[in-house]
């Protein structure tokens, strides 16, 4: 009886193992999606949109041809996540490239530079004598669009002059890329060629330099320390869409608003306990006062983890591998990483912030208040488990096909939230 069970059990190992037709379809998109990134290495050129959106276009027809009521549960899953993934990728990439088209006149020189990159791909021999003479002329017109620039109406926007700069460093990159495969290896490419390149190396880098300053009636920074660029409504409502979220920008903001009045209102019921009425602040910074000595404090993050994961074993909320529990481990991060990250960090590595002692007097005191036990418990189990560690952990281990569809809403706002 226990041979036949153990045969039944190698039969159905065998047959989890073997992928299906759509998780197959899946698994040969992202190795042909990642072999034409790698061969097509400027994003921001017409060849590269055009053969970026023919791809994506080429495997939505072979998705549209397969029988969806024929698939599993899991297949079809698959076949809406796949097909959510290519309308996504060829809307944003339409956006990007009208978005390019608008900007695009500051190539006009580019022609030579693209055909000597690309003829790089395949070991091309170029006529080096001729080429000087090409890129001579072509560092010429980038000398004169550059003296034309400061006649020339300026950018609406530092998002557009940034993408025009783009534009001429990706051109200058992969050139310099395609200049830096035939120097010293063709004899009459190294004879020929360093002067021209020095040139109009400087000659792009001046010109973009230029470039990106060419813009007006527009900030960086609006005072939210927020950069980017705005997309608008209707790109916003697509956004929303490709992520599954049936709710209008407006009514998201409606939510948020009501989970903020939930929020003050514990705030309230919290501040009220501690004895401090409707004083939330008075509250807060007795909270803040409750931290650490430095020495002290990695401990108590091991307590908070190990607390987090016997809550929810206890709770049988989720069941945890346990290897999943035995390979995560802890770093401290460093002052400097501190100041973009003053409070955790974390996956299968937690990264701890601390003071260290390079730091100020009031930086010191900044960390440890802020990092005190109380607001960090919930911190602690966000990154390590059930959060982020245990979240990559099983990504790795069950699924793996579905990684490329992974989203802000899925890796931040992981599932036990819900």
């Amino acid at each position: 009886m226990k041979k036949i069970l153990l045969l039944f059990l190698v039969f159905l190992g065998s047959q989890a193992l073997q992928a299906t037709e759509i998780e197959k379809t899946i698994q040969t998109y992202q190795a042909d999606y990642s072999a034409l990134r790698r061969l097509y290495t400027n994003s921001l050129s017409m060849e590269y949109f055009t053969r970026i959106q023919h791809f994506n276009q080429e495997y939505l027809r072979e998705l549209g041809k397969m029988d969806y009521n024929s698939l599993d549960e899991d297949d079809k899953i698959d076949y809406v996540l796949f097909r959510n993934y290519l309308d996504k990728e060829l809307a944003e990439l339409a956006i990007d490239k009208a978005y390019f088209s608008e900007i695009a006149n500051v190539l006009t020189f580019l022609k030579p530079l693209e055909v000597f990159y690309q003829g790089r791909r395949r070991a091309k021999k170029p006529d080096s004598q001729l080429l000087a003479a090409e890129w001579d002329e072509v560092s010429r017109q980038v000398d004169n669009q550059l003296k034309e620039l400061a006649s020339t109406p300026k950018y609406n926007s530092w998002q557009k002059a940034d993408l025009a700069a783009s534009a001429v460093e990706a051109m200058n990159r992969t050139t310099g890329e395609a200049y830096s495969y035939y120097f010293d290896f063709d004899p009459m490419f190294t004879w020929w060629m360093p002067e021209p390149w020095k040139k109009l190396d400087a000659s792009m880098k001046a010109y973009a330099k230029a470039l990106r300053e060419h813009y007006t009636n527009s900030v960086k920074d609006d005072g939210s320390g927020i950069i980017g660029r705005p997309i608008g409504r209707e790109a916003l409502e697509k956004q929303l869409a490709f992520e599954m979220i049936a709710y209008s920008p407006e009514e998201l903001i409606a939510e948020a608003e009501k989970q903020f009045a939930w929020s003050e209102k514990e705030m309230l019921k919290a501040s009220n306990e501690l004895g401090f009425g409707d004083d939330w602040k008075a509250a807060l910074e007795l909270v803040k006062e409750e931290y650490l000595p430095a020495g002290d404090w990695p401990a108590e993050v091991i307590r908070l983890a190990e607390e987090a994961t016997e809550y929810v074993e206890s709770n049988d909320l989720v069941t945890i591998p346990p290897l999943a529990k035995e390979t995560w481990r802890t770093v401290m991060l460093s002052a400097q990483r501190q100041r973009i990250s003053p409070f955790f960090l974390g996956g299968e590595t937690i990264q701890i912030a601390y003071p260290t002692s390079e730091m100020s007097h009031e930086d010191k005191m900044m960390s440890l208040r802020g990092n005190n036990p109380h607001f960090s418990r919930a911190v602690v189990h966000h990154e390590l488990i059930p959060g982020h560690h245990l979240q990559q952990f099983m990504n790795q281990r069950n699924m793996v096909h579905r990684r490329m569809f992974g989203t802000p809403f899925w890796t931040e706002g992981w599932a036990l939230y819900w």
